[in-house]
């Protein structure tokens, strides 16, 4: 039960901290993408990471160590689960920690009598891309980019200017500056009525005294009334509360500011991308089944077993995006060297056991379970040699979908024995949102020749000896960002 609880929690991490990490919010005062600062024709790694976004996630399929990014898939052909999550670092290489679960009695019997029989694995690749953030790798219209780097040094230079306005009280200055003003005004207002009354002002038309004498006592009022507001306005200004209420509200428009233009420059898109990188990872897994064997008492027949294989992988790989040119490609080239057992090349079959629940009338309860027969051996080095191509028809825009041509031949060595020749062909339909680049899911069917030329020497036909099904790879906003 803790190895099986264990299994699903795992899987809920992987995707729970995916989203986690990239729907935090940001404490500070800078946005979490961060804007454009120079002119320069490379990649920020922020820029770099949506680019990935926007287009491998339609080559995430979780075929092969040497593809990364966040998603969670399921295939037909071998019953599993898989989820993966990468982060990006700020050199550009990008680490994947990936977890897959199997049941080697069908991927619905996780669970079956109160035992766990499953097959667990989890893997650790570094993937190390050759000058990721280069104007070489990825091109896009960098007068677009200019353009945006302009607007965001017109925002810098208003939000320095605000801060050392707020720094310095301005408006507090110019309030009590416009108070000492008003002030005058009104003594010189108040002087100019007591020469109207007393005589001393040259007026001596009744008429135009009274007008002047109204003029005044308007101008009188209407000073009075402005003193009054600057007097509230300065002790509004004269709290230390006010100019820290200030002070966030300037940062938060700036951090909204800065993010709007940050966004704007991720949205820019591609000319092109030409990407190579290389692939190191190590995995572990655990297997879990039975075994049985119909010449040892019937007590004995059944044994459960468990091993843990251990595997190493390097592989090249290679993707090449032209928005003018409909010739998607990606391919990856690699070796798998595994420390394992034989499972796979055992029979599986399912038994039947029957319980008697009543004799008449006759009632009987049947269970079954899948077992393996066959010689097992552990400890058999296998070494896979293969190559992952994808050839994409469709130029892939925002309001059209590609359709990929899929083939994955392989060279399979099991232990020292006969080298045994694969070859995996598909058609794969990634799906994306309507508003973004990004697929929602990368749906395959597929056809898989197992043994091209029969060195096993099988007695079914090269049509017998095959493979056919689906896999669905869900990605997850892709990659995460360490700090």
């Amino acid at each position: 039960m803790k190895r099986y609880l264990l299994l699903i929690t795992s899987f809920f991490v992987v995707t729970l901290g995916t989203v986690l990490a990239q729907s935090q919010p940001a404490t500070g005062t800078q946005p979490t993408s961060s804007p454009p600062t120079s002119r320069s024709n490379d990649l920020t790694i922020s820029e770099f990471k949506n680019m990935l976004n926007m287009q491998f996630s339609r080559i995430v399929t979780g075929n092969s160590f040497s593809n990364f990014g966040n998603y969670a898939a399921i295939k037909s052909a071998d019953e599993s689960l898989k989820a993966s999550m990468s982060f990006l670092n700020k050199d550009g290489g990008i680490l994947s920690a990936q977890i897959s679960g199997g049941a080697t009695e069908g991927i619905t019997s996780f669970f079956e009598d109160g035992e766990l029989n499953s097959k667990t694995s989890a893997k650790l690749t570094y993937h190390l891309l050759v000058h990721p953030l280069g104007s070489a790798s990825i091109s896009r219209d960098y007068l677009e980019r200019d353009e945006l780097v302009d607007s965001m040094e017109k925002i810098r230079l208003k939000y320095k200017a605000d801060a050392i306005a707020i720094e310095h009280k301005r408006e507090l200055i110019e309030a009590k500056s416009s108070l000492i003003k008003s002030e005058s005004k009104q003594g010189k207002i108040l002087l100019a009525i007591e020469r109207l009354d007393n005589g001393s002002d040259a007026t001596t038309n009744p008429e135009t005294k009274a007008f002047k004498n109204d003029s005044l006592s308007y101008e009188m009022d209407k000073t009075v009334f402005d003193i009054d507001v600057l007097n509230r306005k300065i002790l509004k200004l004269n709290t230390e509360e006010f100019w820290l209420e200030q002070e966030i509200k300037l940062e938060q428009k700036f951090y909204k500011d800065s993010l709007d233009i940050a966004n704007k420059v991720k949205k820019i898109s591609p000319q092109s991308i030409n990407i190579t990188w290389f692939s190191f990872g190590y995995g572990a897994g655990k297997d879990a089944f039975k075994l049985f064997d119909p010449a040892a008492d019937f007590e004995s027949q059944i044994v459960k077993q468990e091993y843990v294989s251990h595997e190493v992988n390097l592989a090249v790989s290679k993707y090449r995006w032209r928005a003018y040119d409909p010739n998607d490609v990606f391919w990856s080239v690699g070796l798998n060297i595994s420390n394992t057992n034989n499972l796979g090349s055992l029979t599986s079959t399912e038994l039947q056991d029957t319980e008697e629940v009543s004799a008449s009338p006759r009632r009987d309860k049947v269970g079954t379970q899948k077992v393996y027969t066959g010689t097992y051996e552990e400890d058999k080095i296998n070494i896979i040699i293969f190559v992952d191509y994808y050839r994409f028809f469709g130029k892939g825009t925002r309001d059209k979908t590609s359709l990929a041509l899929h083939l994955n031949p392989k060279l399979i060595n099991k232990g020292g024995g006969k080298s045994v020749a694969s070859l995996h062909s598909g058609l794969m339909l990634p799906f994306k949102k309507v508003s973004e680049e990004t697929s929602i899911v990368n749906f395959e069917v597929f056809y898989r020749f197992n043994d091209v030329f029969n060195v096993l020497e099988s007695d079914n036909s090269l049509l017998g000896r095959n493979t056919v099904g689906f896999q669905a790879t869900f990605p997850i906003n892709f990659l995460t960002t360490k700090n």
